[in-house]
């Protein structure tokens, strides 16, 4: 049973997903430093055991698809999707939020497939993952978008 609608996903996953890797430089706060430890920590005081389970294999699955993978301070770009799933923990998040939370720049920032996704965990995490892959596109898109207009105003 999930414990959250899709309205709630769109709201928590608009705030949280839709920068490109290029721009993650020093983006997530750094007021809070969650580890995996934290992360199953908490999850296990409202999730079971499968469920425990079932996100640590999308936390070892973004580990392997992020590892070569650095931000512009140095650091591993897996801490990324560890906070992002951490503050999804904090908020009580069902499994496949969570997965979805360490899973959502797999698809946009390597080689690795939705059909990929949906094989390895299922559709409603790989549909939680394009949704935020495709969040991010309309917002920067439309940013683009709109900064060229003010350039062209300026210019004219």
């Amino acid at each position: 049973m999930s414990l959250v609608n899709e309205e709630m996903r769109s709201v928590i996953f608009t705030g949280l997903f839709e920068q490109p890797l290029e721009n993650k430089g020093d983006y997530m706060p750094k007021d809070s430093n969650y580890t995996i430890e934290d992360i199953n920590q908490k999850a296990s005081k409202y999730l079971n055991q499968k469920d425990i389970a079932f996100i640590n294999r999308a936390y070892e699955y973004a580990k392997e698809a992020h590892k070569e993978q650095f931000r512009k301070s140095g650091e591993p770009y897996i801490i990324h999707p560890i906070q992002v799933a951490g503050i999804l923990v904090d908020l009580k998040m069902d499994t496949e939020t969570i997965a979805g939370g360490f899973l959502h720049d797999v698809v946009e920032d390597t080689d690795i497939s939705l059909d990929d996704i949906e094989k390895e965990f299922n559709h409603e995490v790989a549909m939680l993952v394009d949704g935020v892959t495709k969040l991010g596109k309309i917002k920067y898109s439309t940013f683009a978008a709109q900064t060229r207009q003010v350039y062209l105003d300026i210019v004219r």
